[in-house]
């Protein structure tokens, strides 16, 4: 198991944000970056927080697979919808530029739906959808991914993950916030079994002959893959096979982007390419 380290959020923030502004980003995008990346460890979700600074943005920004000056537009926009184009930025920019325009939407009409194309990975989901609540909303945030989750009773991956985030206040209690793959287990608790140097339990993921897969090292891009939430088709993995295309639906088609399901990824753009789809109301 490896050692833990405790350090000041404000600290690792401030350390963050000037890596990010080394690679060119700009100081408020990097504060925004650096923001969401702690106040995903501070909730518990290791898998989408500080430890992807390195290995999968600032690597990515090297290779120039992330724009870091984005020109973000918002196109065919009505009063209460809009499409957003990423500009191939980083996710976490893109995400709240996208979820502060759909809370000033809903502030004027009552709702507020924005689907985002040509963006990248932003993070865990929940922090998008929790702006909101500041505002006293519902705020609803979901996110296409890069296909790694296999088909009901196939052991090809057809879809990605595709996390989906809902937060509503509650007044003076705790809100609630539900932040969820739409597969067994997320993507990042493989990673973190890798990182720490343990198996993973049968039934978060299969290999290509659809064995269940215990060593999270062996897992193969292309090859099995994690399974829909359910697992199994007895066990009723068609719902979470179907959560995972209403995503896709959502994100990528409403925005006027193929859909993950049917695009290619080579191996240099996997963890990358996104579509997210934002939504606010007050309560």
């Amino acid at each position: 198991m490896l050692e833990r380290t405790r350090v000041d959020a404000k600290k690792l923030t401030n350390f963050s944000t000037k890596v990010l502004q080394k690679m060119g980003v700009s100081e408020e995008d990097a504060q925004i970056t650096a923001r969401i990346l702690i106040a995903t460890d501070l909730r518990g979700v290791e898998s989408h927080g500080i430890a992807h600074l390195g290995p999968l943005y600032v690597k990515r920004i090297k290779g120039g697979l992330i724009n870091v000056k984005p020109k973000i537009k918002v196109l065919s926009q009505a009063p209460s919808t809009a499409i957003m184009d990423g500009d191939e930025g980083l996710g976490f920019v893109v995400g709240h530029r996208a979820m502060a325009e759909v809370i000033h939407r809903a502030e004027a009409t009552g709702v507020g739906f924005i689907t985002v194309r040509n963006s990248n990975h932003f993070g865990a989901a929940a922090p998008y959808a929790m702006m909101a609540l500041e505002h006293d909303m519902i705020g609803i945030s979901m996110t296409s991914t890069i296909a790694g989750v296999v088909a009901p009773g196939s052991t090809k991956p057809v879809v990605g993950t595709n996390p989906l985030a809902v937060a509503v206040p509650a007044g003076k209690k705790p809100p609630f916030v539900l932040d969820m793959a739409t597969s067994v287990v997320a993507a990042g608790k493989l990673e973190i079994a890798r990182r720490e140097g343990t198996s993973i339990p049968e039934g978060w993921a299969i290999d290509k002959e659809g064995k269940p897969l215990t060593d999270p090292t062996k897992r193969v891009h292309g090859e099995g893959g994690l399974l829909p939430l359910g697992g199994t088709p007895k066990l009723g993995s068609y719902k979470g096979f179907g959560l995972a295309v209403l995503v896709d639906i959502l994100c990528s088609l409403l925005s006027g982007s193929p859909a993950d399901i049917l695009r290619k990824f080579t191996p240099h753009t996997r963890g990358l390419a996104g579509n997210h789809f934002f939504w606010c109301s007050p309560h």
